[in-house]
């Protein structure tokens, strides 16, 4: 074999290791990181020989070369400089959302002692274009009162009333409501769900009143412990049911009960904890005359259909405790 051939032979091919960092110099993305930089490089390079070495040892050399170059090595440097500058700008954005992320996060948020302070002010400046000079006060009022410290909610509600005569003579109705809704504890461990229901027994025979109810938890029956409480007149039922494990149930409730219109013609509800989202369909004997009424929720009820023995409402906002609806009965 000949000399030359032996010494290709004799030459080494490059590690896959080398040829791969090779290529990985020539990628797409490091030309793009480098390309700023080698702009910015030989932009400068190009004012250098414009400005220094031209006029120094190219004294010959053509005005309108020189205007040639000078014009490149203008668009270089400032290219290179504004690409640094997006870049950097961008590079800020993301340490930005990192940062918020950690400060705003639920972990931080729940290690820091200023939350309610935190909120006031967050509050004010939010509704600023509002309300040019909110109270402290009010901003304290609001989050005492109407912000409640006990995290249980019920959403989207729906109660499906009948009403009917029991003993029309004496005026006593017969009352069957089932509700259904999304009940959220505000924590997986062991917790109760309470309810209550009171009627004015004056005048009244045990057999001209009664109350009933029963409870079904994500679609199972379950037990439900009933407190029975005389106060006077007003006689009043207390229901508890235990819950655990869940992050939220679906509860469906029915009640039973008869009571007086003679005593009290009025139909009520009032939340002991929010409700978002509230429809109420209530059906009664079409002699009763009935006036429904909003008490105290913000944004009321939309009455969505009233006519004859039928009422359909709906809640347009939020129902904080002790808010609710009434209705009214009295004969035509």
């Amino acid at each position: 074999m000949s000399k030359k051939s032996s010494n290709f032979a004799d030459q080494k091919e490059l590690p896959m290791a080398k040829r791969k960092g090779m290529f990985s110099l020539l990628s797409r993305d490091n030309l793009s990181r480098g390309g700023t930089w080698i702009a910015l490089i030989v932009g400068i390079i190009m004012y250098l020989f414009v400005f220094w070495l031209i006029p120094e040892y190219f004294q010959g050399t053509s005005e309108r070369l020189i205007k040639i170059l000078e014009t490149i090595a203008q668009v270089l440097v400032v290219g290179g400089v504004a690409s640094t500058l997006v870049s950097t700008a961008q590079n800020m954005g993301v340490f930005q959302d990192d940062l918020r992320d950690i400060i705003y996060g639920k972990d931080f948020l729940k290690k820091r002692k200023d939350v309610p302070e935190l909120w006031e002010e967050m509050t004010t400046v939010m509704y600023k274009s509002r309300f040019d000079n909110i109270p402290p006060t009010l901003i304290k009022t609001i989050r005492e009162l109407y912000l409640p410290e006990d995290p249980t909610c019920v959403q989207n509600r729906v109660s499906s009333i009948h009403m009917e005569w029991k003993d029309k003579s004496k005026k006593i109705v017969t009352v069957v409501a089932h509700d259904a809704f999304e009940y959220t504890p505000g924590s997986t461990q062991d917790s109760v769900y309470k309810s209550s229901m009171a009627i004015d027994t004056i005048g009244l025979q045990k057999e001209d009143y009664f109350y009933e109810i029963s409870y079904k938890i994500d679609g199972e029956s379950c037990d439900t412990k009933t407190k029975e409480e005389l106060d006077g007149t007003i006689l009043q039922w207390k229901n508890i049911i235990k819950l655990s494990g869940k992050e939220s149930y679906l509860v469906e409730r029915t009640t039973k009960q008869a009571f007086s219109l003679v005593n009290d013609h009025v139909y009520s509800m009032f939340a002991t904890k929010p409700i978002n989202g509230f429809m109420l369909d209530f059906s009664y004997p079409e002699e009763l005359h009935a006036i429904f009424s909003n008490m105290g929720t913000t944004d009321g009820f939309e009455v969505v259909e009233h006519k004859r023995g039928h009422l359909v409402a709906r809640s347009k906002g939020l129902i904080l405790k002790k808010q609710g609806y009434l209705i009214a009965f009295y004969n035509k």
